[in-house]
């Protein structure tokens, strides 16, 4: 009769081999979805690119634009200002609130945290909403903003930040009840190479896009 030691050791190159195959497979696998998000399109990445972007997003997406030849140079950030109903019964405004870098804080104090799906939604939305149509030549045309807005057609990237904004509110201690939200797009130009020495002045060199306010909506709370 076989002793049961002798199982185990026999058990444990199977195992260890398994373990093995696993963690290599996992490996290319991750390889190849990497290069096909990141190479130009090809028939094959269009064609599994549910799955592809299933894999990348929101946990291992990849952002080359930090290197050259073309390296950023300013923040890009979705405020939002409140206005709600205070205890006296008045209207008041809060004041302006930098959402991206409240996600941003949030993501890195836990990397594993959902709120990195919202903080993607968010940086995505921003960058549509610049190139809609209401931008022409990066500059924002109010005349036509204001005709969409009071239609209700105004672009569904800044719906998209407004929901955000709204199922903010707590998180962002607002005081009262919520009556209206809008969004605003902050931009803080970095100082030039030549002033690299000096420190970074977050209140200077900053130019701000605002939007009209539109009625705040019940949404889920983050």
């Amino acid at each position: 009769m076989e002793r049961p030691e002798n199982k185990t050791r026999a058990s444990q190159p199977i195992l260890r081999n398994c373990c093995f195959v696993g963690l290599t497979t996992l490996l290319v696998t991750h390889f190849l979805m990497t290069l096909a998000v990141t190479l130009p399109p090809t028939p094959l990445s269009v064609e599994y690119s549910r799955k592809i972007d299933g894999w990348i997003y929101p946990y291992f997406i990849q952002n080359w634009s930090f290197f050259a030849p073309d390296p950023p140079t300013e923040d890009a950030y979705v405020i939002a200002q409140y206005r709600y109903k205070s205890g006296d019964g008045t209207i008041a405004e809060s004041s302006w609130i930098n959402l991206s870098r409240t996600f941003n804080q949030a993501v890195q104090r836990n990397r594993l945290s959902p709120l990195e799906i919202v903080q993607v939604t968010l940086l995505n939305a921003s960058g549509d909403l610049v190139r809609s149509e209401i931008f022409k030549d990066g500059r924002l045309d109010n005349d036509l903003l204001n005709r969409l807005v009071a239609t209700n057609r105004q672009p569904p990237a800044l719906h998209t930040l407004e929901r955000i904004a709204m199922s903010c509110s707590r998180a962002v201690g607002i005081p009262g009840e919520p009556t209206a939200v809008r969004i605003g797009l902050l931009y803080h130009r970095f100082p030039r190479f030549t002033r690299r020495d000096e420190p970074d002045n977050p209140l200077s060199d900053n130019s701000q896009i605002v939007f009209p306010f539109v009625p705040f909506e019940a949404v889920a709370s983050l």
